[in-house]
């Protein structure tokens, strides 16, 4: 592909040198002009040598006069003929213009036809300014073939394109792209970075804070830290009816106890248009944490009409897609807790790891798709560490603990730093474990690679 882009890119450079060069040597200056004009000044100096001979024999000019009048017709012929040896040639507006300055004239053009070549090729190569165009286009076309599931495809595509943009900063759709592309492959510090370049140029653009709010609430494990806090109050306040923001806030607060608060946002949400299932689950929340709080529930909030917050095909967010499940399941009944499973992680003395590694805990089906069901992320210098997944950690709607009985459950030290497995990684699993019983504590202890497994 790259090979047909910079064959496009020579023939263009080609074509534009040859609309400056073919029509400066179709018409260069020929001597012809010039010789016609030598041989009509001598014609006319005959002519007028004869008058004058003509005049001094009929006595109208003494000998003197002759002598005089002949001198300057010769004078005069001789200086037209040095003129137009030295090949002086005449402006537009009769002023004569100088040989070194008519010459410099073919050297500039020609000088310029073969710099506009070149300065294309230094300005939009990679290793030149990099300002885009060839190899632009060839990550565009890349992003376009490559499947979605081919995980290592897509990403050496990102990985282009995140080169790429380092010197670009204003390439705003591209820094958009590499956000996206971030947040499907999981990497979501990496995506709130690009998101966060973008709102350096647009901090008013709600759209852009919340994609942003939503990264660092991934990528900090759905836990409220103060800066995803910081980042979901600027999204909220630059948009009051973003749905994903306003399911936050409501988990947010429904985990710290306070159902009151819980049941105000979940109605915000509601308020702001939200339709389909989604909708479906935010009532159901909210009449189970109304009937759980009884006289103690808050009056019904109200949302002003107005825009909503733009989302895909009226899909929850990602950080948001089992939020609201998780809630309608806490409030229900006592029969219908949180289905949840404790493991303890251990690393073993012989594993080779930096303490700053990250360290991926996650359950995922038996039987079922391989994507987690619930994930927790730490770091080797956390260990051992007790963790518990619950359903309510799920990155896909209908893709949770709620959804399986039967789960292996995995701890893995990644030596990449990214959520794909690698064979490099330490790693170690579990048995089957049916999550619709109590179970107790199951130990993992990370000893050997995965490709030794």
């Amino acid at each position: 592909m790259i090979t047909n882009f910079w064959l496009i890119s020579v023939v263009l450079c080609l074509a534009a040198a040859g609309f400056v060069l073919i029509p400066l040597f179709r018409h260069r200056p020929t001597d012809d002009g010039q010789a016609d004009r030598s041989l009509l000044n001598v014609e006319l100096y005959r002519e007028r040598l004869a008058e004058l001979e003509k005049n001094q024999l009929e006595g109208e000019i003494t000998a003197e006069q002759f002598a005089s009048l002949k001198l300057e017709l010769e004078q005069n012929l001789l200086s037209e003929t040095e003129m137009r040896d030295e090949g002086t040639p005449e402006t537009a507006d009769g002023n004569a213009m100088s040989g070194a300055q008519s010459r410099k004239i073919p050297k500039l053009v020609l000088t310029a036809a073969l710099l506009v070549p070149l300065f294309a090729v230094t300005a939009y190569s990679d290793f030149g300014l990099s300002w885009g165009a060839i190899n632009d286009l060839e990550i565009a076309s890349q992003f376009k073939t490559t499947s979605p599931h081919d995980n290592d495809g897509m990403r050496g595509s990102i990985l282009r394109l995140a080169k790429r943009l380092e010197n670009q900063p204003e390439n705003h759709d591209g820094w958009f792209l590499l956000g996206q592309s971030y947040m499907n492959l999981g990497e979501f510090e990496k995506s709130a970075g690009a998101y966060q370049h973008l709102l350096e140029k647009f901090p008013e653009d709600a759209g852009l804070s919340g994609y942003y709010a939503e990264a660092l609430f991934l990528a900090d494990d759905r836990k409220m830290t103060a800066r995803v806090s910081k980042a979901i109050d600027a999204a909220y306040s630059l948009n009051p009816q973003n749905v994903a923001m306003l399911e936050i806030k409501a988990m947010n607060a429904f985990r710290a106890g306070d159902l009151g608060v819980a049941v105000t946002f979940f109605e915000k949400a509601l308020a702001t248009g939200v339709e389909g299932e989604r909708a479906g689950l935010i009532q159901q929340a909210i009449a189970r944490l109304r009937a759980e709080l009884g006289d103690k529930a808050p009056p019904p909030a109200v949302m002003p009409a107005g825009p909503v917050a733009p989302l895909a095909n009226n899909a929850p967010a990602a950080a948001t897609r089992t939020a609201t499940k998780a809630a309608t399941r806490a409030a229900d009944t006592p029969s219908a807790p949180i289905r949840s499973v404790q493991l303890l992680v251990e690393v073993a003395d012989t594993v080779e790891s930096n303490p700053n590694d990250s360290v991926f805990v996650y359950a995922k089906a038996n039987a079922g798709p391989p994507m987690p069901l619930a994930v927790e992320r730490m770091r080797v210098a956390d260990l051992p560490r007790l963790v518990t997944l619950d359903e309510t950690m799920g990155m896909m709607q209908g893709m949770s603990l709620a959804n399986f009985d039967a789960v292996i459950l995995v701890a893995r030290i990644s030596s990449s730093g990214i959520a794909n497995t690698s064979p490099d990684d330490f790693q170690a699993a579990s048995g089957v474990v049916d999550i619709t019983s109590e179970n107790p504590v199951i130990k993992l202890l990370i000893e050997s690679r995965v490709r030794d497994q």
